[in-house]
């Protein structure tokens, strides 16, 4: 599997207005991402889901493993994209969203490596605390469809607006 793209997809089926509300609420993403367990707009009380808007991000991986990481958004296309860059490993990550044929809203959520290589200190971390790059980006793609049936689940719970 490649490390520089992850991309993943699935056809949720709720209005992208639904979707697009599950995805860009940052405050619940630690109840769908079993990585990302807390992001906190920065300044506190902010609300980051603007372009250049900042959150401090607490990851964590079983019992004894976390880390701290910072993001900015780029992008933020109400019911289209929600892009957001994690300068620590240089990373991108992208929610994007088309309306489906039957109603709904196809899903797709990308990790991108943004630069030539991942940073010095995420590719150490990887090796060394993580498993590897092969088994961190096979458990980070299993990761990403958890995300996206959480995002599901959530988005089934609210009305379907277009």
């Amino acid at each position: 599997m490649d490390s520089k793209l992850i991309s993943v997809s699935r056809a949720i089926p709720a209005s992208p207005s639904a979707v697009w509300q599950v995805v860009s609420d940052i405050s619940s993403m630690g109840s769908r991402s079993p990585q990302c367990k807390k992001m906190i707009g920065f300044p506190p009380s902010s609300d980051p889901v603007h372009p250049d808007g900042i959150t401090i991000n607490i990851n964590r991986r079983g019992k004894y493993t976390f880390w701290i990481t910072t993001a900015r958004f780029l992008t933020v296309e109400p019911k289209k994209e929600l892009s957001f860059l994690i300068p620590a490993n240089h990373y991108l990550w992208t929610y994007r969203l088309e309306p489906a044929e039957n109603g709904g809203t196809t899903v797709t959520l990308e990790r991108l490596l943004a630069d030539t290589r991942p940073s010095l200190i995420s590719s150490v971390f990887v090796k060394f605390f993580l498993g590897g790059d092969e088994a961190f980006t096979q458990e980070m793609a299993a990761g990403m469809r958890e995300t996206l049936a959480k995002v599901e689940e959530q988005a089934m719970t609210l009305p379907y607006t277009s």
